[in-house]
């Protein structure tokens, strides 16, 4: 090989790598937005908290689900208990007076899914001003899963945020 070929390859990768770096996000960011539509920003959707583990917008479109977890983060085996807030995606409003169903799943690949053991679906309190709380919710084993969440009634949506739940 000659040395204007190595110098010219040694270029190559050294300009990826820097492009690789600045291009990589911070681990300080805020929680992030995940679901349908999650590309898009209007700037008038609801906003994420802080200190919410994540948020989610609905399938649909239609709703902004804000989730707290006690313990946060989660860890397997735990029993958590889980606060969704839920905003309507237009203007931001509290949505009250929904039915909701949770159903944590997870997809261990090779076609391998299952529902949590201790809790297949727990059930969900309404605690007004948007809030609804799920008082046990178990994560059988560490991994990623999914919390199929089906919401009915003045307004109609689907969320599926997914955590990665560690080994405690």
């Amino acid at each position: 090989m000659k040395w204007g070929t190595i110098c010219g390859l040694a270029c190559s990768v050294l300009t990826c790598g820097v492009l690789w770096a600045c291009s990589s996000d911070s681990s300080d960011d805020p929680p992030k937005d995940t679901g349908a539509d999650a590309a898009t920003d209007t700037g008038t959707e609801p906003v994420c908290p802080a200190d919410a583990l994540t948020c989610v917008r609905g399938d649909k479109g239609l709703l902004h689900v804000a989730i707290h977890t006690t313990p946060q983060p989660p860890v397997a085996w735990d029993e958590i208990s889980m606060e969704l807030t839920v905003t309507n995606m237009e203007d931001g409003s509290p949505v009250d007076g929904l039915t909701v169903e949770v159903v944590p799943w997870m997809n261990m690949g090779n076609g391998v899914e299952h529902g949590s053991i201790e809790t297949p679906s727990p059930p969900v309190a309404q605690k007004g001003n948007g809030k609804y709380l799920i008082e046990t919710v178990v994560f059988s084993m560490p991994g990623t899963w999914e919390v199929r969440m089906t919401f009915s009634g003045p307004v109609s949506d689907d969320a599926a945020p997914t955590f990665d739940i560690p080994m405690p």
